[in-house]
């Protein structure tokens, strides 16, 4: 844990003190609470009671991101080991000292380390077994296809899903799959200084520039088929939309529009013209 949060001893990796460390904050600036063998121990509300209550989302991300990527490392080792006989190459021996010092050292004392550590251990896994003529393991962990300072503090936020304008938003189908930067959607600390602008510089209508661009063929089933089996409540009583797009053949811009002139809703009138 000393190493870990000092940011050494790691194979192939450049050091990288924790900045907290090159704070000079000591074991007990975090380590608050005295447990019934008078141990002191760790945790969100450790961040809480210096950074604020919004670190507590932080220190949860950090948790689960460095869960998944310890536990999908250990499998390929695991699967690996048998290949490497008695006389493994040394790269297979850092491979596994890198993943230790993260199990071991509890990587939450240095997040941006022990994610370098993890993904230097990855690699050298996958070194360690060409040499046995093994294929290449992939990455046991979803990642996004570039690096950004955002990451840096904000680990596992490209796989994180929230609220956004009222709708659950995943981020991985654009971080991710899309390879959309951070921000593309959220403004910069330093926007947010200048201009007060807030965490998202988008609006909802920012979204249609690519969920509901002009086609020739609209897809709208892609992403809206549950609208067939479902009824919605308006002023005149339940809507069915199977009655209307299956039956009449109706398309789907009869009644909301063409984008970005889109209506969630459609005025009452849209429905006089027909009926």
């Amino acid at each position: 844990q000393r190493d870990l949060y000092a940011g050494l001893g790691g194979k192939g990796v450049d050091p990288m003190p924790d900045v907290m460390f090159r704070a000079g904050v000591r074991c007990e600036g975090c380590h608050l609470d005295h447990d019934d063998l008078d141990v002191r121990s760790a945790g969100e509300i450790s961040c809480m009671s210096c950074h604020g209550p919004r670190y507590r989302q932080l220190y949860q991300s950090w948790i689960e991101v460095l869960d998944q990527r310890t536990t999908g490392l250990e499998r390929q080792l695991a699967a690996t080991t048998p290949l490497m006989g008695r006389d493994p190459p040394a790269v297979f021996a850092n491979a596994r000292a890198n993943l230790q010092l993260v199990d071991r050292g509890r990587g939450i004392h240095n997040v941006p380390y022990s994610l370098a550590l993890l993904d230097a251990a990855h690699r050298q896994l996958n070194e360690a077994r060409a040499t046995r003529n093994a294929p290449a393991l992939p990455t046991p962990w979803p990642q996004a296809p570039y690096e950004s300072p955002c990451l840096t503090c904000h680990a596992g936020a490209e796989l994180a899903v929230n609220t956004a304008f009222g709708r659950r938003f995943p981020h991985r189908p654009h971080a991710v799959d899309g390879g959309l930067a951070c921000n593309e959607c959220h403004s910069t600390h330093e926007e947010r200084v200048a201009t007060g602008v807030s965490a998202l510089k988008l609006t909802a209508s920012s979204c249609d520039n690519c969920h509901h661009a002009p086609t020739a063929t609209p897809t709208c089933d892609r992403c809206h088929a549950a609208i067939r089996t479902r009824t919605y409540p308006v002023e005149l009583g339940d809507f069915s939309h199977q009655a209307h797009v299956d039956d009449l053949e109706l398309a789907c811009d009869t009644c909301h529009g063409q984008p970005p002139a889109l209506r969630r809703a459609p005025a009452a009138a849209v429905c006089a013209d027909c009926h």
